[in-house]
């Protein structure tokens, strides 16, 4: 970046828990965009897999009230397929638009969120930061996405057998549920810590 237009924030970056965060001095406007990345090794997250880690960063960071758009819409970030949610933000009474971005890139998936209090601001940098500053590279040439794996769990009367993807779902003993279930299985939503549970009961 260059050194007389940008400056490092790192409490912004600290704030959404990413990888690097940057401000922009060369306008009267404040722009700042938070760029973060995950290693998903040889697997592809799904897209709402994606979207919620971006909301969740986006919800911890605007206190003060957050706006989304009512779905994520498709676009290209240079040349790699790409989806964006505009947002509306407030933070000690500072409302900003912003678009939280996403795309994948062998084995590991992006979120760059930029924001500006003013939309001329915020247009403008959304078509320079991919022209101009940010590029993914890779060394993984040749990459190919492996299916994530997966885990099988019985009924007790061994009449159904149900597949999912491995660590999400813990199986429990049926009879303690209902003595009519045959199959428990109980999830956890894992951003959250001790709490938000989920139960399927089977019979």
């Amino acid at each position: 970046m260059p050194k007389e237009d940008w400056t490092f924030d790192g409490d912004l970056r600290n704030r959404f828990d990413a990888k690097a965060a940057w401000q922009n001095d060369r306008y009267k406007k404040p722009f700042w965009f938070v760029l973060d990345a995950k290693d998903y090794g040889m697997h592809k997250p799904r897209d709402a897999e994606m979207l919620r880690i971006g909301i969740d960063k986006l919800k911890a960071f605007f206190v003060d009230g957050l706006e989304l758009a009512a779905k994520a819409e498709p676009f290209d970030f240079g040349n790699l397929p790409a989806q964006k949610l505009p947002f509306r933000g407030e933070v000690k009474s500072v409302k900003w638009l912003g678009e939280c971005q996403l795309f994948f890139n062998n084995g590991i998936a992006y979120w760059l969120i930029v924001a500006s209090p003013d939309e001329e601001v915020l247009e403008y940098f959304v078509g320079e930061l991919p022209a101009k500053h940010v590029f993914v590279m890779t060394e993984r040439r040749g990459w190919r996405e492996q299916p994530l794996p997966t885990e099988s769990f019985a009924s007790s009367d061994n009449k159904l057998d149900m597949t999912a993807l491995k660590g999400i779902w813990e199986s429990g003993d049926p009879k303690d549920e209902d003595p009519n279930c045959n199959l428990l299985l109980t999830g956890k939503y894992l951003q959250v810590k001790d709490r938000v549970r989920t139960r399927i009961c089977l019979s």
